[in-house]
């Protein structure tokens, strides 16, 4: 509202911004405008449009926060860990990805070396990193099967971005 105050126009409704028109303009110019300021893949025009209307329930009131809890895995008593607190210069992916990832909702494919089981691609939600008891730093995760797990950062060898967005089960704790 004050922005729009401020530049002197209308404040923009899921009206006036979800229109035919709209949506032919920014299809048109998506990934120009987009592309080169968000690490790939960029997500798709028709995931962005059809969560418009929840963004303006949010905007206009008529939506609450809903609290999710923190991702818990077993007995662990691991410590949450600000991923901004801890030199990750040694690991093998940038870690400002899996942050973008985790703040937009977007799963991620890690490629996890097991110490037991089978290396390979994973596509997972990412939630939260946090120490272990024995020192190791843990991403925990929702993988595929829809269960909570954690993998170890030291056995993450890459990551890449997907363009599969999800809900959140826990609270995103980057």
């Amino acid at each position: 509202q004050k922005k729009s105050d401020y530049v002197g126009i209308p404040t923009p409704t899921l009206e006036t911004v979800q229109t035919d028109e709209n949506l032919q303009g920014i299809s048109e110019r998506w990934e120009n405008m987009l592309g080169h300021q968000l690490p790939p893949p960029l997500i798709t025009l028709d995931v962005f449009w059809n969560k418009l209307p929840q963004v303006f329930d949010w905007l206009e009131g008529r939506s609450q926060s809903i609290a999710l809890r923190p991702a818990e895995y077993g007995t662990d008593q691991s410590v949450i860990l600000n991923p901004t607190s801890v030199n990750f210069a040694r690991a093998g992916f940038d870690i400002n990805l899996l942050r973008y990832c985790a703040f937009n909702r977007l799963k991620i494919e890690l490629y996890y070396e097991a110490a037991r089981g089978e290396d390979g691609w994973r596509l997972v939600e990412p939630y939260s990193l946090r120490r272990s008891q024995d020192g190791n730093i843990l991403l925990y995760v929702v993988n595929q099967e829809g269960s909570l797990r954690s993998y170890r950062l030291d056995r993450i060898r890459s990551i890449r971005a997907s363009n599969v967005s999800f809900v959140p089960r826990y609270k995103v704790e980057f």
